[in-house]
């Protein structure tokens, strides 16, 4: 018991702390400040590109919206530069999971690496494999958690009289076909989700 938990927590450690958004997000694309306005959305549509940063010298100062140069479609790219705003900015060492309520209530932030910004993640980038893996591994733990508590509430394999018995059935194949690859662990490591919600 204290081992599976053990592990729980350790799977939980490694979403909370390793795996960070460095991982999902796009480098910002940027324009010098004085470049032409039609030169840029020329770009920007080209590209498909909502939003990119506007460079003053070595510097991304702020970020220009495709929409507002369409508006303004003449002088140079500057002169519609937005300055990032402290909501609209998130560390790159901030964890993946921390990431999922902030983009529930801004389209996108714009990624610090240091002292500098460097990147852009939006909604579309939660489409990513590292945020799959994210999802995945909270069901994983979701799991786990119900496993151990079915261990705690079910003592002496109890859970079998209470499991609907079809159900009980496919545990128990899994379990025999395990067994003749000499691989079989416990009964109850076969239960399907399903199966764990249920008893729980």
């Amino acid at each position: 018991m204290k081992q599976l938990k053990s592990r729980s927590q350790d799977l939980r450690s490694l979403f909370e702390n390793n795996i960070t958004i460095e991982y999902v997000a796009e480098p910002l694309k940027a324009m010098p400040a004085d470049a032409e306005v039609t030169e840029v959305l020329h770009w920007m549509q080209a590209h498909n590109f909502d939003v990119i940063g506007v460079e003053t010298g070595d510097t991304v100062s702020g970020y220009v919206e495709c929409s507002s140069l369409i508006e303004g479609k003449s002088g140079k790219c500057g002169d519609y530069q937005r300055v990032f705003h402290p909501k609209e900015l998130i560390a790159i060492s901030t964890p993946l999971i921390k990431l999922l309520p902030i983009l529930q209530q801004t389209q996108r932030l714009f990624v610090l690496d240091c002292n500098q910004v460097n990147g852009i993640v939006t909604c579309g980038d939660l489409q990513k494999a590292p945020a799959r893996m994210l999802l995945f591994g909270l069901v994983t733990l979701l799991e786990m958690n119900l496993l151990r508590l079915v261990r705690i509430y079910y003592p002496q394999d109890s859970w079998q009289k209470v499991l609907k018995p079809e159900r009980l059935e496919v545990a128990q194949r899994l379990w025999r076909e395990s067994q003749e690859r000499n691989e079989a662990t416990d009964l109850l490591d076969y239960l399907q989700f399903c199966d764990k919600r249920e008893l729980i």
